[in-house]
């Protein structure tokens, strides 16, 4: 049970439980261009330029759908390039964060930046990295789901009733975290149930006190009966 926010996180009141997560990836396209004078950019290859026109297909693709995840999601994070004050930048970089759903993964990315730079007709050279991960195979968040007909699905929907008194709205995790690596290596089925709050990543990021008590209540709640029963 990891206890990230999953009512605001999936846009619903508290109690909400949600039975597994989109996955991600962080990932960065480099572009090589040429070097002119500004004076003459058409003797140039700009990689900014290249890589503007890369983003806004990516931005653009639609991915595969889910009938439990949706749909993944392209963000961009970050964009740098050139330097010289009179010259076409001939290097550029752009990072983006790549929620993927089930079907899709590193290399369905791969294929899809592909793709994108065929569509954008760019005269640059492009290379895709992957975050760099302590070991193999940990450079990403693969997505994952836990069966509605689970026993411990059941318990813990239980223990949620008997601490609250309202039935758990079930949704699914929009973002990535720990659940993601323990619900699809571990093979032991993985919830996320934690406080209402709102504004994540932002400056005034909260969670509200009383649902982070209940949140408590209901992992005990959880624990003792199901502890207990073996």
């Amino acid at each position: 049970i990891v206890p990230e926010p999953s009512s605001g996180f999936s846009g619903c009141d508290f109690p909400c439980l949600c039975l597994g997560a989109r996955g991600g990836y962080n990932y960065s396209v480099n572009f090589k261009g040429k070097s002119s004078h500004a004076a003459a950019p058409e003797l140039g290859i700009n990689a900014i330029s290249d890589a503007a026109k890369v983003i806004v297909e990516l931005e653009q693709m639609q991915g595969l759908k889910d009938d439990k995840l949706g749909q993944g999601s392209f963000a961009l994070v970050e964009i740098n390039g050139g330097g010289a004050a009179c010259s076409v930048a001939d290097k550029a970089q752009f990072t983006a964060f790549r929620h993927i759903v089930r079907g899709e993964d590193k290399e369905y990315i791969i294929d899809e930046v592909n793709r994108a730079v065929k569509k954008a007709n760019i005269k640059s050279q492009v290379e895709v990295n992957f975050r760099k991960s302590p070991s193999k195979d940990s450079d990403g968040f693969l997505p994952y789901t836990v069966d509605e007909d689970n026993e411990y699905t059941s318990l813990i929907q239980e223990s949620i009733k008997n601490v609250t008194g309202d039935e758990a709205t079930t949704a699914y995790f929009s973002s990535i975290g720990d659940f993601n690596y323990i619900g699809t290596r571990v093979g032991v089925p993985t919830f996320v149930f934690g406080p209402h709050g709102e504004n994540y990543h932002a400056s005034d990021e909260y969670v509200l006190i009383d649902t982070v008590v209940k949140t408590a209540e209901v992992i005990y709640d959880f624990l003792k009966r199901t502890l207990n029963a073996r």
